[in-house]
């Protein structure tokens, strides 16, 4: 999501027509207008702009901005067609200062948005008979509106209510509508202060290619299963947004023929797992892989290696190196994880999540499987091997690289949510409509009912929602990876310009591999130093921290070590087997 410009409100404070302390006056319409409204944009009444029921009025020390506010009767209504036509995908929070003048508890004030397809003019009418009318209206029902008990505040005092909707993708017709009513219970409302924010969100969740939710069968919508054996299906999921889940004794397959949608190029695949295997038992439960050593292909998840942890395994094809690996944490048996794994072509980066958290990611080249099956409680190319023992639940996969939100969607509201779509009220993962769910956002000491993507809460010169969804960077910490840069210098292009502008990557301290942090390699310095991005400044053979550890000169091509270096190394221990040596 991003903050848009706000939605202008013309009299946002009722300061006109100006009053005289005491005063009040029936006549609604704004002879100066605010030159940033739509032509014809004014408040209106249910009975037009000047009706007995509803006035501005001067009452000192009562107000929420500004002298004066508005007051109405019991029953009635006021409005304001802002000439702004709605949009799909789009969240509005809508906030008012309501006041209570001494009115009882149960006194209910409603604000709210509504929708009406006339230009915006005085002689402007919306189709209820009274403020009640609104209370049944398909927007108000969706939650575009609320009703408050202003007589519960304090008395003369005011007190701002927001109310938050997300449209769908398809939007409501007309134009965007402020509601100001009485629900007639007891007494007057007031209202005062009216501001109308927008928050544009993406045009919709991304479908998944594949949704199985293993309820009943091991299907998808388009995908049906060519071998199920050994299943039980029925068994208490996940959550209550995954339903039954599918247990697996250890012989148990359900595989799909190859197909090429379900290898994309870029990919997600998420899942819930609860295993009951042990450690070192290389239990998978799911695989689409073509083990062609040494160009092997697709993608795998464990859920044990010899240390008993999840691991992300992918082939790279005929690049160096066979099978690449992200090790994630421990498994913990008898106990539901959620696993989540992608993959960014364009960007070439893999990342491994468990329950909801990135633990590990790296950068690689991931080669689509483009021949055997797609194996879910089952290892190893045909699914004959590294049998899963265990519960699995609610899988999904994506040709695309969901972001740290979407996987948190996955988790929480399940597979489902991404193909159920449409509006209502704000997701409550994310109260504040800001694009950044509640457990990103304590995760990076943001206010989770404040909208702050747009804030620099470090001060390292870098919004949140860039330093969350696009650097990887923390948006609490204003040196994420603690190598004496801010974030905000470090543009990670891999080219050194200045001090402002130093190439290097705010995720690793050292980003050129070297042994010296980037913060410690400054070459516009006094005197100059080692370039940050460049692992031999000076391209003598040796790197610029052991020229730095043997005392000689990393700038100077003939200053060397007089000592020797390794230059290989194989340890033989890879309990993983098959990987080819780079020299």
């Amino acid at each position: 999501m991003a903050l848009a410009a706000p939605i202008p409100v013309n009299n946002a404070s009722f300061e006109r027509p100006a009053q005289d302390s005491g005063g009040w006056i029936n006549e609604l319409a704004d002879a100066e207008p605010n030159g940033d409204v739509v032509e014809g944009a004014d408040w209106l009444g249910q009975n037009g702009s000047n009706d007995g029921a509803t006035f501005i009025e001067f009452i000192p020390n009562f107000n929420s901005e500004g002298n004066q506010h508005l007051g109405m009767q019991s029953n009635y209504y006021v409005f304001q067609n802002t000439g702004k036509a709605w949009k799909a995908n789009t969240g509005y929070s809508l906030t008012v200062g309501v006041g209570n003048r001494g009115e009882p508890a149960g006194a209910l004030t409603i604000i709210g948005l509504a929708s009406s397809t006339e230009a915006p003019g005085p002689d402007n009418t919306l189709p209820y008979q009274n403020a009640n009318e609104f209370l049944e209206d398909p927007l108000y029902l969706s939650g575009a509106g609320m009703t408050i008990d202003s007589g519960a505040n304090d008395r003369l005092s005011f007190t701002d209510y927001t109310v938050s909707f997300v449209t769908g993708d398809l939007a409501p017709a007309g134009n965007v509508v402020i509601f100001l009513g009485d629900e007639g219970t007891a007494n007057r409302s007031h209202f005062d202060n009216v501001r109308l924010d927008v928050v544009e969100v993406a045009a919709s969740l991304p479908k998944p290619v594949a949704h199985f939710p293993l309820d009943e069968n091991g299907n998808a919508d388009a995908f049906t299963a060519s071998t199920v054996e050994n299943v039980t299906f029925g068994s208490p999921g996940a959550n209550a947004n995954t339903g039954t889940s599918a247990t697996f004794d250890g012989s148990g397959l359900i595989q799909h023929d190859w197909s090429a949608d379900l290898n994309p190029e870029s990919f997600t695949l998420t899942l819930w797992a609860k295993s009951d295997g042990g450690a070192g038992a290389w239990n998978s439960p799911v695989t689409s892989r073509h083990d062609v050593n040494p160009d092997s292909q697709g993608y795998l998840i464990y859920d044990n290696q010899p240390d008993g942890a999840w691991t992300f395994w992918s082939g790279n094809g005929t690049a160096g190196g066979n099978w690449q690996v992200l090790d994630g944490p421990k498994v913990v048996l008898g106990e539901w994880q959620h696993i989540a794994i992608s993959y960014d072509n364009a960007a070439e980066k893999k990342k491994l999540y468990v329950n909801g958290e990135v633990v590990a990611e790296s950068d690689d080249i991931v080669f689509p499987n483009d021949t055997t099956p797609f194996n879910i409680g089952s290892g190893e190319d045909q699914g004959t091997g590294f049998q899963f023992v265990g519960d699995i639940d609610d899988i999904g996969l994506w040709n695309v690289a969901l972001n740290d939100n979407h996987i948190i969607v996955a988790m929480e509201g399940g597979v489902k949510a991404f193909t159920e779509g449409g509006g209502g009220q704000v997701n409550p993962l994310d109260p504040d409509g800001d694009g950044i769910f509640t457990p990103l956002e304590e995760k990076h000491g943001l206010d989770p009912n404040i909208a702050d993507a747009d804030s620099d809460f470090d001060g390292d010169g870098v919004i949140a929602s860039v330093e969350i969804f696009e650097l990887g960077t923390l948006a609490n910490n204003p040196d994420t990876d603690d190598d004496g840069l801010s974030d905000g210098v470090e543009s990670n292009t891999g080219t050194y310009v200045s001090v402002l502008d130093t190439g290097t990557d705010p995720t690793s301290a050292d980003t050129d591999g070297d042994g010296l942090a980037d913060g410690t390699e400054v070459p516009d310095a006094d005197p100059p130093g080692s370039s940050p991005v460049l692992a031999d400044t000076d391209g003598d053979g040796f790197t610029d921290g052991k020229e730095t550890l043997a005392g000689t000169n990393p700038l100077d091509g003939n200053s060397k070590p007089d000592f020797p270096v390794v230059i290989g190394y194989w340890p033989f221990n890879d309990p993983g087997g098959a990987e080819t040596a780079e020299h």
